[in-house]
């Protein structure tokens, strides 16, 4: 059942909300004609943020407006809009930026601030979200040479946490997601929740499968990683593995675990001319995620291609 967001403002005033009547398995009472009715509910004077939060977030909102909802409510929630202030938001937002990526925080500050207009047209004043730029994309890769010393000798569960990045295009919370409950043999793939709480069909590759078999029987929902590093291990685990691994390969310490994903892809791109084959790796629903994924072209590549562009290899017909 649909609810409305009325504001407050000079020409209207909601009316005062009116709870439906309490019925069996919370379906609205029967019309006189016993068909169900279809009234929307409408927020009045004395709602709170976290109530107006929560039929916010509900119309047609996408995963990011949900999670923004559900921190507002839960950090001044008990408020009413008129009651928020500046300092409140600020360390919303101070809190966001010890825990999450940037480009996160810049997306969750640009949601907040919507969130903010539709309280303001409720009575609360008007208030900016603190300015978070979003970064520009990276474009660190590994080299092969990088790469060849990262595969040369880690343990099983380092190498199956790299062939899932590198040759599977997992993220790093998804590589603790493949379990024997999720992995299809015959198809050799897995089937793993993704951010955002969607679903994805990853494709494995022989390399990886052969460390997967060699766990034998095992418990269908523990990770294959953690069966083969012998007891469980979180994402953070997993990064901080992750860097003194690289750092004991002599890698580029700008390296992340998570260029594995870009370098992959842009060695498929630059393979097949195909941007489809590098969406279809990364798990990317949109395409213009995976065009801001790749890394940049190389100069020598580019200087190649501008041989394309001399004059000289254009020629006119002769006019007779």
């Amino acid at each position: 059942m649909g609810q409305v967001l009325r504001p407050l403002d000079r020409c209207h005033r909601p009316t005062p909300h009116q709870s439906l009547p309490h019925t069996k398995g919370g379906q609205e009472p029967p019309s006189q004609d016993g068909q169900p009715t279809h009234r929307k509910k409408t927020l009045g004077p004395g709602q709170t943020i976290a109530q107006i939060a929560a039929l916010w977030s509900a119309q047609g909102r996408s995963q990011n407006h949900q999670t923004v909802a559900k921190e507002a409510a839960r950090e001044f929630g008990h408020l009413a809009p008129a009651q928020i202030t500046p300092l409140l938001v600020g360390a919303l937002v101070a809190s966001w930026k010890k825990r999450l990526a940037h480009n996160t925080v810049s997306n969750y500050t640009g949601k907040l601030q919507q969130f903010l207009g539709v309280l303001h047209n409720f009575g609360a004043p008007l208030i900016h979200t603190p300015k978070v730029a979003p970064e520009r994309p990276r474009t660190t890769v590994a080299t092969g040479d990088e790469l060849a010393r990262l595969f040369a000798s880690p343990p099983a569960w380092m190498r199956l946490y790299l062939l899932f990045y590198f040759q599977c295009g997992m993220r790093r919370a998804e590589t603790l997601r493949v379990t024997p409950r999720s992995w299809n043999r015959e198809h050799h793939t897995a089937i793993i929740q993704v951010k955002g709480g969607g679903l994805r069909t990853a494709l494995l590759t022989p390399e990886a499968e052969a460390l997967m078999e060699g766990c034998g029987n095992q418990d269908p929902d523990t990770s294959f990683i953690d069966a083969l590093h012998g007891r469980h291990i979180t994402p953070a685990g997993l990064n901080k593995a992750w860097q003194r691994h690289r750092d004991l390969c002599g890698v580029n310490p700008h390296v992340h675990a998570h260029d594995l994903r870009r370098t992959a892809a842009t060695i498929v791109h630059h393979a097949t001319h195909d941007l489809r084959a590098a969406q279809q790796l990364l798990g990317h629903k949109n395409l213009t995620s995976t065009l801001s994924y790749l890394a940049p072209m190389a100069p020598e590549d580019a200087r190649k291609y501008q041989e394309l562009l001399r004059f000289d290899k254009f020629h006119t017909k002769e006019v007779q």
